[in-house]
């Protein structure tokens, strides 16, 4: 499948596992630059040494608005 995804960048919340981490090796395999997101760091650490080189990881509680913003304008 070709999503066009080669060249973009996907923010993925919940990345350290589950539906977020298969996201995030999904879009990975279709050549996506990846910024990971979730509050667990070790299992974000686990899922971008998973996916390799293109995964950015940001350790943040989607509940806490400034820190998502905060970590939305560092990856813009």
């Amino acid at each position: 499948m070709n999503l066009g995804l080669a060249g973009k960048v996907v923010l993925v919340t919940g990345a350290a596992s589950g539906i977020g981490r298969a996201t995030a090796k999904a879009f990975a395999a279709e050549g996506a630059t990846l910024a990971l997101l979730d509050r667990d760091a070790d299992g974000l650490r686990s899922a971008q040494q998973e996916i390799g080189g293109r995964a950015t990881m940001h350790v943040v509680d989607v509940a806490d608005r400034a820190a998502v913003d905060a970590a939305h304008a560092g990856v813009a």
